[in-house]
This record gives C-alpha cells, sequence and structure tokens, in this order.
C-alpha cells in the first residue's frame, strides 16, 4: 500500500466516534471498555450535608470512608459532578402561568412578576446531577454483569447507611449522561431501535466535529470550546467545600474524581519503600555537607516534609482504619465561546486556588481528558497522587437535596445552601401533607398565603378550604382578587350540618354507612366526655 492510500485510511478511520473511547455501550447500562474493562454507571441522589450540625458532618464522613474502604482492590471507582445551567426560558416557562381569564389574572400576574425577578436576578439556575461509576477486568461480559451486580448490591447498602439511593443507568441514559457532557442543550434521542446495519451507539450521540488540534490546552465540540484541566497540587489539609464551591459557578462544570485502591499489605509496603528511598537521600545529602564542613541536620525542606508526611501516613494506614488510593481530579468547562471558557476557567481557578490547591493544564492530552471526564471508568496516566481514605473522603461528593419539579410546581423560596429556586407539588410527592413551624412572628401565616394564592392561580381546578377558628383569613377571603365564601360556623350563625343527609335511594349500603358514622361519632364524644 502507498503511503498516500495509508494516509488516506488513517484519514477514513479519524472519526468523531473512534475519539469516544468506550467500545460497545449495552442496554442494560454496561459499558464494554478496551482491554476487557466493564463498567456501570448509578446517579446518586443528594443529601443535605452542607446543613448537618457539625456532629452529623461527621458522622456522613465517618460513614462516606466505609463506603469508600468497600470497595474491593480491583475496582476502580469514579465520582462524576455535572453542573450545568438551566436556561432562563425553561425555568420561567416552566413555573409561570397565563392568563386565563378566571378571574385571578390580577393576582397570577403578580406572583409571576416576582417569580421571574428571581430567576433574572440569577436566583435558581445550576443544577449538580451526581454519579458513581465502577469498572472492572473480566474475562467476558455475562461475568462481568454478575460482578457489577455485586458491586452494586454493596454500594445500595453504603448509600442506604448514608441516608441516600442510587439508581443503575441503562444504556439510553448512559448515552444521554455523554451527550450532555459534551452538548448540553442536546434535546436528542437515544433510542437503540433507530440503529440500522452498520452503526453504533456512538453514532447517536458523537458532534459533526472534535477538534483537538485548535490549541494545545482546550478544543472544539462542534461550534463549543472546552478545556479539561487536573488538580496538580493538592493543599495539605483539604477541606470539603471545593465541590459546593464549584456548583455555584454558573457554566457547565465536569468534575470527575477518580479512585483505585491499594491492597492494603501493597499500600504499606508502597510507603515504606518511599520512605527507605527517602532514607538513602537524606543519609546522602549529610555525608555531602559533612564534607563541606556544613550542620548535617540542616536538610531541605521539601525533603524534610516529605519524609514526615510519609512517616504520618504509614502511621495511618498500620493504625487506623485508613487505605491508600490512587486518586486523579479532573474539571472540564464547556462554554458557547472563547470569552465564556476564559471567564469559566478563571472562576474554576479561583475557588481551587482558595482553597490552597493548583490546577494543571493537559498539554496536548485533552482528548484523553474527556474521556476521563465521562462517567465510564478510564482515567489517564501520569497524574494520579496517593492519598488516604480520609483525604478521599473529604472531597465530598454530597451538597444539599434540590427540589425543582418540572410538573405543574408552586414557588416555595430559596435553598439557602445552592441557591436554587424551591419548586415543589406536593400532589406529586408520597404524602402531599405539610406542617408548617416555626416561631412566632417569624411568618408562618404569610407563607401559607403565599402557597394557596400560588394554587389559586396555578391550578385552575383546585378548591382552597380554610379552617379559621381565629378568623385571621377572613378578610383575604373577602378581598375581590380571590373571590373567597365565608361560612361562619357557631352556636349564634344561621349555619347548619346535617350529618345524616344524603342520597338514601341512589348509593347503595347508604344507610349503613350513616349509621356507623354516627355510632363512631357517639363513642368519640363519650370517650372524651369521659377524660375530662
Amino acid at each position: 500500500m502507498s503511503g498516500k492510500a495509508k494516509k488516506e485510511q488513517l484519514k477514513e478511520k479519524r472519526i468523531t466516534q473512534n475519539c469516544i473511547s468506550y467500545e460497545k455501550m449495552l442496554k442494560s447500562g454496561v459499558a464494554i471498555l478496551p482491554n476487557n474493562h466493564y463498567s456501570q454507571t448509578e446517579k446518586i441522589e443528594d443529601i443535605n450535608y452542607k446543613i448537618a450540625t457539625e456532629e452529623d458532618q461527621q458522622s456522613i464522613l465517618g460513614r462516606y470512608m466505609g463506603l469508600l474502604n468497600s470497595v474491593g482492590n480491583d475496582v476502580h471507582l469514579q465520582l462524576t459532578v455535572c453542573n450545568h445551567p438551566i436556561s432562563e426560558e425553561e425555568l420561567i416557562n416552566s413555573i409561570v402561568k397565563e392568563d386565563l381569564d378566571d378571574g385571578y389574572d390580577e393576582l397570577r400576574n403578580e406572583i409571576n412578576e416576582s417569580i421571574i425577578h428571581k430567576i433574572r436576578s440569577g436566583t435558581g439556575r445550576i443544577i449538580s446531577d451526581k454519579y458513581i461509576t465502577y469498572s472492572i477486568k473480566e474475562d467476558n461480559v455475562e461475568v462481568a454483569k454478575k460482578s457489577l451486580n455485586i458491586i452494586h448490591d454493596t454500594l445500595e447498602k453504603k448509600l442506604f447507611d448514608l441516608g441516600t439511593k442510587s439508581t443503575v443507568l441503562n444504556g439510553e441514559e448512559r448515552l444521554k449522561v455523554l451527550k450532555t457532557i459534551m452538548s448540553p442543550y442536546s434535546k436528542a434521542s437515544y433510542d437503540y431501535t433507530t440503529l440500522g446495519p452498520g452503526y453504533t451507539t456512538k453514532d447517536l450521540i458523537a458532534p459533526d466535529k472534535f477538534d483537538f488540534a485548535v490549541d494545545k490546552n482546550y478544543f472544539k465540540i462542534d461550534d463549543r470550546y472546552a478545556k479539561v484541566m487536573f488538580l496538580k497540587t493538592w493543599a495539605t489539609e483539604l477541606n470539603d467545600s471545593l465541590i459546593t464551591s464549584l456548583a455555584t459557578i454558573e457554566h457547565n462544570i465536569t468534575l470527575s474524581f477518580h479512585l483505585q485502591i491499594f491492597e492494603r499489605n501493597s499500600g504499606i509496603a508502597f510507603v515504606k519503600n518511599k520512605i527507605a528511598k527517602m532514607d538513602i537521600e537524606m543519609n546522602n545529602k549529610r555525608q555531602q555537607r559533612i564534607s563541606r564542613n556544613e550542620d548535617p541536620d540542616k536538610l531541605p525542606l521539601n525533603l524534610t516534609y516529605s519524609y514526615n508526611e510519609a512517616d504520618c501516613l504509614l502511621e495511618d494506614l498500620e493504625k487506623r482504619n485508613e487505605r491508600l488510593f490512587l486518586t486523579e481530579l479532573l474539571i472540564m468547562i464547556n462554554a458557547d465561546d472563547l470569552d465564556e471558557l476564559e471567564e469559566a476557567n478563571k472562576a474554576v481557578n479561583s475557588v481551587v486556588q482558595n482553597l490552597s490547591c493548583e490546577l494543571g493544564n493537559l498539554f496536548m492530552r485533552q482528548e484523553e481528558g474527556l474521556n476521563a471526564i465521562f462517567p465510564l471508568g478510564l482515567p489517564i496516566s501520569g497524574k494520579g497522587r496517593m492519598i488516604t481514605t480520609k483525604a478521599c473522603a473529604i472531597i465530598m461528593p454530597f451538597t444539599s437535596v434540590e427540589i425543582m419539579q418540572k410538573d405543574n410546581p408552586i414557588y416555595y423560596g430559596v435553598n439557602q445552601t445552592t441557591g436554587n429556586l424551591i419548586l415543589c407539588n406536593r400532589n406529586k410527592l408520597k404524602n402531599a401533607n405539610a406542617w408548617l413551624l416555626a416561631a412566632s412572628g417569624s411568618g408562618k401565616s404569610f407563607k401559607v398565603k403565599q402557597e394557596f394564592s400560588q394554587v389559586l392561580c396555578y391550578r385552575p381546578d383546585a378548591d382552597v378550604i380554610i379552617i379559621d377558628p381565629q378568623g385571621e383569613y377572613a378578610y383575604v377571603a373577602k378581598d375581590s382578587m380571590y373571590h373567597g365564601s365565608i361560612v361562619e360556623v357557631s352556636n349564634r350563625a344561621n349555619t347548619y350540618f346535617n350529618p345524616f343527609e344524603g342520597d338514601y335511594d341512589n348509593i347503595e349500603g347508604f344507610v349503613k354507612i350513616k349509621m356507623d358514622f354516627a355510632q363512631t361519632f357517639m363513642t368519640e364524644v363519650i370517650v372524651c366526655d369521659k377524660l375530662r
């Protein structure tokens, strides 16, 4: 084959689908990776970590450490956090309602105006999705499925102990996650039945163009600009606010944290070997200083620090419930244009630097970085760092539970941790009941009036019935804006209730039903009288 023909063949093979590094995505959600590796992804529900008490946070941290320690030595774990803004138009359309000419348009427009102001002021624009991916090496896919199910069962129990749960993603759901990371606002379908002969699942999600040659530190996905960075310098003492801080940045940002656990004895042996090498280096430095008639105890500070750090690490591994992990943390920014990319890059670096860390660029390795960002279980090489279980756990993926329903919701306020709107339709929950508890004068009555005002405006088929012994809501019902009716119930009122009234002729067993009611009612009266 001529050189020109070889070039043409290479050019033909170099298509966008080949830039995505899994081999097959099965309908079950199991991804077949290179070198006989297989992975599965689960979506994790968040828990209220940031607003928990310090004691509860320590408890959550301890249980999360237990989850990490439960992972087998041959399992690669990946935590992925996808932050993506909701478009202003989409958020407004999910809440506000147009005029219905039902008598409540004036009230409806006033409520709409208030909510739209909240949205346009920058509140409630970021959604954070969290995933856990685990990958293993097996001989074939059937054996891999069994092993992956065992890992799922273990994680399910540990997550339940944490107060959360996870859902295994099927093939279509995993494809949607991959597509969203590349094209955040894509509305494409991922139906396996649409695949014709010769087509693969990569054809469903691959963009029209990847350009990794546009720059050495960023790349293009169609007309969008993206950049993958890695955590180059770790702080001496990490804290748990990294993911929370990144979640406040109003850009499309994806974070992936890869973890590969060391077998306990291997981890201890690895650290001892490092210490032994540093001992030799320190002795050589002492001999050099002695030969120069210098103080042999004045060794380089970085060498002394590394030795002390390794010594503490060995103590953690031998005497405490710690394991050693090879980790790497990657962050990807996906922007509309170069200006937004630069703006988001500054914001991300500011967050990381405030935590005494430093990001590094994946110079000429952006394609490899993109695949490491995907929740597939494919880390990059040469960018890892050895840390203990506690240091892994402190990169806490949990922040705060979000309630942002899209099915005819009501606005309840703002999540104080994330700044997102609280949107909920209580009729869609397992239990639609609610209690409103707060100190006197804190606004309970106002909140009730705010909620039933939205119910009247946003749900035309709803009725609002208020039992009001103190007459607090009578003036609201009298207001022409609410179109309410007042029924006074007292021994001085002209309102009467007949519990035995009804359709005796057309309702089967009506007399029996009323007699049961009367018997129960009289029993309660007698019991209450005796209790007095």
